[in-house]
């Protein structure tokens, strides 16, 4: 059985309202297929393949991706889905509500399944939802009225065109990729052109949060021999945990209430493509704070610190991708870092100077290797062969250069070697230059 359906009534403006908000907004396809793996997740899945087909046996383009999970399946009939695409019923089930307590879940804006038509052409969506699931309401929300659940029991395929509003649902039989039992598998056709190895960094970076609360979650990705399990990032360095309140919290009444920043921060010698993490009650809004101009300064873009920071009072975009700044938390937010922002570059500082002089201790070891190799190569017992001469004052030494190179000088043979120190701004150092070598007898300086 196979019916086409209109979406009906405001649903109809709802999508157009939801197609202009993902329009709006720079196309990330990585995003989007989080965005779906998202629902299997809120479906309680714990293990979550996700496979790339290509055109041809050898490296071409993406037929299909196809995302499945072992979930219980979604709590709401594709009828009720067709009514109802701006408002999902799933944020209204005890099963959603107790593992967003958790940060487990989102749904807000009901946006998940509609960011495919900014990837591929079509979305097949297989469903079978496990036995004894009920989309109970909680008493908080409001209640739901879903006459067709019963039928998402069997297996049900929706199809999304993305260039209509136009929806299909198919019964068991009218297809063959059906699941072999409950849970979800979504079919993204004719995809842009994604890789699975930034796919894989990406849902390590995104789904951080769930991997670490779920010790049994599996998420997979294959593409053709390539095979490999998302983990989550991990950071690096001393690890220092910060709680940050307003600074005039306790000096006025008009502070109160703004809750805390909280920050988890590693601080690490220099290692480029270190990012700090803006989350809004665990969900991930900027994966590098510094897309934020307010913080594209130090100490948030230095390579010497990253992590996570979090506050819970930020109003998200509908993208999730950005936060709206309001006129009460977004003010108080910027305050609170600011305050934040002096204790990290304390130690932002302190890591700099420990970085900076493990480095010049390093290039003293290289100058002394050269030396050494000259002093050998001449058979030489010193550098300086008048006791006036003193070795050179180094000061922030960056790197050293010794010319010619140094080869084996015939005996009663004069010759000029040059060493030569230069400091960060490549400005030569007092004491080194130009030494006048003597292999002459009477010039080497017993031992």
């Amino acid at each position: 059985m196979s019916k086409t359906l209109r979406l009906e009534g405001e649903a109809n403006i709802l999508l157009e309202t939801l197609l202009n908000i993902i329009s709006a907004t720079t196309t990330d396809p990585l995003y989007h297929i989080s965005e779906i793996v998202q629902n299997e997740l809120d479906a309680n899945a714990s293990e979550i393949n996700i496979t790339f087909f290509r055109k041809s046996s050898k490296k071409g383009g993406i037929k299909k991706i196809v995302i499945g999970g072992n979930g219980f399946g979604f709590l709401e009939s594709f009828e009720h889905y067709r009514k109802h695409i701006g408002d999902s019923i799933k944020k209204y089930s005890n099963e959603y509500i107790a593992r967003t307590a958790k940060g487990l879940s989102r749904g807000q804006f009901c946006i998940g399944i509609q960011g495919f038509r900014a990837v591929c052409d079509e979305l097949h969506i297989v469903n079978k939802t496990k036995k004894g699931i009920s989309p109970k309401s909680s008493k908080e929300g409001k209640q739901i009225d879903d006459p067709d659940f019963d039928k998402m029991f069997k297996n049900r395929n929706l199809i999304l065109k993305s260039d209509r509003l136009n929806v299909k649902i198919k019964e068991e039989g009218d297809f063959s990729d059906h699941r072999d039992g409950y849970g979800v598998t979504c079919t993204l056709i004719n995809p842009m052109t994604i890789k699975s190895k930034n796919l894989v960094k990406y849902l390590a970076q995104n789904k951080r949060s769930e991997l670490l609360a779920n010790k049994k979650l599996k998420i997979v990705v294959k593409d053709g021999s390539f095979t490999e399990t998302v983990k989550p990032i991990e950071f690096t360095g001393e690890c220092l945990k910060f709680e940050q309140a307003h600074p005039k919290e306790k000096k006025s009444y008009k502070y109160r209430g703004f809750g805390k920043v909280e920050a988890t921060l590693y601080f690490h010698e220099a290692k480029p493509g270190s990012k700090i993490r803006l989350d809004v009650k665990g969900e991930p809004i900027f994966n590098d704070i510094t897309k934020l101009q307010e913080f594209d300064r130090p100490p948030w873009n230095t390579d010497f610190v990253e992590g996570i920071i979090e506050y819970p009072h930020l109003e998200k975009s509908p993208l999730r991708k950005g936060v709206k700044p309001d006129k009460i938390f977004w003010p108080a937010f910027l305050e609170i870092m600011d305050e934040l922002s002096k204790k990290v570059e304390e130690k932002v500082k302190e890591c700099e100077e420990k970085s900076n002089a493990k480095r010049d201790e390093k290039l003293m070891k290289k100058l002394e290797k050269v030396m050494g190799e000259v002093k050998r190569e001449l058979d030489f017992q010193t550098w300086f062969n008048r006791s006036t001469d003193k070795p050179p004052e180094l000061g922030p030494l960056d790197h050293i250069k010794v010319f010619p190179e140094v080869a084996n000088i015939p005996a009663f043979t004069t010759r000029c070697v040059h060493v030569r120190a230069y400091d960060r701004e490549n400005n030569p150092l007092r004491g080194c230059g130009t030494k006048l070598i003597s292999t002459h007898p009477e010039h080497i300086v017993p031992q």
